[in-house]
C-alpha cells in the first residue's frame, strides 16, 4: 500500500522537474544537442600545422578552474618527430590566445630529440598542468589509444606545465619533467589524478622481454620526487592482476570521494591470447590492496563479456564513482571499454558494479550492456563517463549514466554521446533516442574522441578528425553537448583522463 508521504514526495518531484523545465527553457529541450554557441555549431578544430608536418592528435581535456579548457596530444614536428600539443579554448569554444607561446597553442619538444606521446591529462588546484605518457627514441607505428608497434625502449614521463601554457614548471622534478625508471625497458604512463594535498597519482605499465606486462601505479609528491610511503614504501604498485593471468594494462585511475584509488585496465587469461577481460584493482590510500572489494580475488574483480565457446577481449577505457545518495545509500563503480568478439563489428561495452566489486544485475540484467553502430571499426569504444541525478530527494530512477566514445557510421569512424538509466535503458530524452552520432563534417574520413569532460549543462569531447582530400592531415578537435538542465543536480566525473 502507498503511504501519502510517498504520495507527497512523488508529487514534490514532479513539481521541482516542472519547475526546472520552466527555468532550464530551451537547453533542458536541446539535451544531446550540439551547443550551437561553442564554436561553430558546437564543434571547434585546432591545427598546429608545424610545416612541412600535418599530424596533430587529441587524447586529453581537462578543465581549469575558470571552465577553461585545456586540449593535449601529440603534434608532428620536424623530421616527423612526435611533440607535446596543447591549446586552451574559452568556454564558447574559441582559441584562448592568452595560453601557449603562438595564438593560443605550445608545442614543446623533447630536449633530447625523443618523441614525445602524451596520453592523459590532470589539473591541480592551481590551475597547473601534469601530462604523463610515454617518451620514445624513434618513431612508434601508432599512438592513437596508446603504444602500438612499440620500439625496444620506452621511458614514463611526466611533466608539469604552467597554467597559462607558457612551458614546463621548473619547479617540478628536473626542470619541469620527471622520468621514471622502475627497472624496465618499456615504461609508459596512461592515467593521472591529482589527490587533494597535492600529491599526484600515476598509472601506466612496465614492461620487458623476459617479464610480461604489469599493469602500475605510483604516486608522486606535489615536487615530483616519488612518495616512497605509498605502495609499501617503495612509491610503486604493480601486479599481474592474478594466478588466472599473466598480463595486465592499466588505463585509468580514479579516486574515491572515500579516498581509496581504483585502477582500471586489461588483464589477458594464461595461454589465452584473444581472450582479455576488463580488469579492476582498487587500493587503499596508502596504495595497499583493498581486501573488501573483489569478484574474482582479494582486491581484484574482472568482467568478462565473452559467450559460450566464443572468447572476447574485452578492455576498459573509462571509470566512474558515485558515492551514496541521501535517499539511497548504494554506491556504484561504472566502467566502459572495448568488447571485441574477434568477427564482425568492434562493441562498446558498459559495465555497473557494487561498491565491493560485483557485477550489479539491476543494471541491463547481469551488470553488463554491449552495443554497436554495426559498422566494424578497431577503436570502437567508451572513453569517457560522468555520473549525474535530477534531484537527490527523488527515486533511484532519476539517475543517468552519460558516456562517449567512438563509434563509426556507414562513412567513418565518429565520435558520439549517449545517456541510460541505471538499469541500461537509452534514456529518449537525450536526443530523442539516447544517442547523438557526431562528426566534424560530411568530409571527415575520421572523428575518433578519447576522452571528455561535463561540466555545468554541456558535456565536453576531444579527439582526432581527419578531413577529406585536404593537406591538412589530422587536427584536434573538441565537441561540446548540451546535455540539459536539473535543479539540485550533482555530476560524479571520471577521475582520469
Amino acid at each position: 500500500m502507498t503511504s501519502r508521504t510517498d504520495f507527497s514526495r512523488v508529487r514534490f518531484g514532479l513539481m521541482l522537474l516542472l519547475l526546472n523545465a520552466l527555468l532550464a527553457g530551451p537547453a533542458a529541450m536541446a539535451a544531446g544537442r550540439l551547443d550551437p554557441l561553442f564554436g561553430i555549431g558546437g564543434r571547434q578544430v585546432i591545427a598546429f600545422d608545424e610545416a612541412p608536418n600535418f599530424g596533430d592528435r587529441g587524447h586529453a581535456i581537462v578543465a581549469q578552474a575558470d571552465e577553461r579548457l585545456v586540449l593535449v596530444g601529440s603534434v608532428q614536428t620536424e623530421n616527423n618527430r612526435l611533440s607535446l600539443g596543447a591549446t586552451r579554448l574559452l568556454p564558447n569554444g574559441q582559441v584562448d590566445t592568452s595560453f601557449g607561446s603562438f595564438q593560443g597553442r605550445l608545442v614543446l619538444r623533447d630536449a633530447a630529440g625523443q618523441y614525445l606521446v602524451p596520453l592523459a591529462a590532470a589539473v591541480q588546484a592551481d590551475n597547473r598542468i601534469v601530462v604523463s605518457g610515454a617518451r620514445y627514441p624513434v618513431q612508434p607505428v601508432g599512438i592513437d589509444g596508446g603504444p602500438e608497434g612499440i620500439p625496444a625502449s620506452i621511458e614514463w614521463f611526466v611533466l608539469r606545465l604552467q597554467a597559462n601554457g607558457s612551458g614546463l614548471d621548473s619547479s617540478f622534478g628536473s626542470g619541469g619533467i620527471v622520468l621514471l625508471d622502475f627497472g624496465r625497458n618499456q615504461e609508459y604512463g596512461t592515467a593521472v589524478a591529482i589527490q587533494s594535498d597535492g600529491r599526484i597519482l600515476v598509472a601506466g605499465q612496465l614492461d620487458s622481454v623476459l617479464i610480461n606486462p604489469r599493469m602500475a601505479l605510483t604516486r608522486l609528491l606535489a615536487s615530483g620526487a616519488l612518495d616512497t610511503s605509498f605502495a609499501g614504501g617503495d612509491g610503486l604498485y604493480d601486479d599481474s592482476f592474478s594466478a588466472a593471468y599473466d598480463r595486465s594494462t592499466a588505463s585509468r585511475v580514479l579516486l574515491q570521494s572515500d579516498g581509496r584509488i581504483l585502477l582500471g585496465g586489461t588483464a589477458r587469461k594464461i595461454a589465452s591470447p584473444f581472450d582479455e577481460d576488463m580488469a579492476l584493482v582498487r587500493l587503499l590510500a596508502n596504495g595497499a590492496v583493498d581486501s573488501s572489494f573483489g569478484n574474482l580475488s582479494a582486491g581484484r574483480s574482472i568482467v568478462d563479456f565473452s559467450i559460450a565457446g566464443l572468447p572476447r577481449d574485452d578492455r576498459i577505457h573509462a571509470l566512474a564513482y558515485r558515492p551514496p545518495l541521501i535517499s539511497d545509500t548504494s554506491r556504484r563503480i561504472v566502467i566502459g571499454g572495448q568488447v571485441e568478439p574477434g568477427a564482425g563489428p568492434q562493441l562498446a561495452g558498459l559495465a555497473v558494479l557494487t561498491y565491493g566489486g560485483q557485477l550489479d544485475p539491476g543494471f541491463s540484467g547481469d551488470g553488463k550492456l554491449e552495443f554497436s553502430s554495426g559498422f566494424d571499426n578497431s577503436q570502437s569504444g567508451v572513453y569517457t563517463i560522468s555520473l549525474e541525478r535530477i534531484d537527490p530527494t527523488l527515486l533511484e530512477t532519476s539517475d543517468r549514466i552519460t558516456f562517449g566514445g567512438i563509434l563509426p557510421n556507414v562513412v567513418a569512424p565518429a565520435c558520439f554521446l549517449g545517456r541510460i538509466t541505471y538499469s541500461g535503458a537509452l534514456d529518449i530524452g537525450f536526443n530523442g533516442g539516447g544517442l547523438l552520432s557526431i562528426r566534424t563534417s560530411p568530409a571527415s574520413v575520421k572523428d575518433e574522441c578519447r576522452d571528455g569532460v561535463r561540466r555545468g549543462e554541456r558535456y565536453f569531447l576531444v579527439g582526432t578528425n581527419a578531413i577529406n582530400m585536404t593537406m591538412t592531415g589530422d587536427d584536434f578537435v573538441a565537441f561540446a553537448v548540451l546535455t540539459g538542465s536539473f535543479l539540485f543536480r550533482d555530476g560524479f566525473e571520471a577521475g582520469a583522463n
